[in-house]
């Protein structure tokens, strides 16, 4: 759906719930970043991006992630340098681009995404490595 308003062109709106935080097209952001609730990552994040929640947790990226993406689900239409582990779903739209590894439950490709690794389907009962070293690291805190 395109809104056009006076003087300004035509733009997309984001369809779903309003996200918690935005990283704006603009910004850049470097080290690491934790967060619950949804995420929208319009800009530029150099860092590990990680929900330790159990939940819903979501995150959008439109911009470029150079770094890890550990979150039940995610969505990816810009570019993940990186490996993306997801407990529930991943969503990579037409345009996406991930150079690394993809571990999913459950997965939904448009046509024109591009992957340079591999796609690792979890199963219920076993969990990839990438989230057993995450959550340990949750256990632990960042200063053990």
């Amino acid at each position: 759906m395109l809104r056009k308003r006076r003087g300004t062109p035509a733009t997309p709106l984001a369809a779903g719930p309003k996200p918690d935080t935005i990283i704006g097209r603009r910004a850049e952001v470097y080290g690491d970043l934790v967060f619950s609730g949804e995420l929208r990552v319009d800009g530029k994040v150099a860092g590990n991006i990680s929900a330790p929640d159990q939940g819903e947790s979501r995150l959008v990226i439109s911009g470029e992630v150079e770094g890890n993406v550990l979150v039940p689900h995610v969505v990816v239409r810009g570019v993940v340098r990186g490996n993306i582990s997801a407990k529930a779903r991943v969503e990579l739209d037409e345009g996406a681009k991930v150079e690394g590894d993809v571990h999913y439950r459950e997965i939904e490709m448009a046509r024109g995404c591009v992957v340079n690794g591999n796609l690792v389907a979890e199963s219920e009962g076993k969990s990839s490595p990438m989230l057993k070293s995450a959550a340990l690291r949750a256990q632990l805190g960042p200063d053990d």
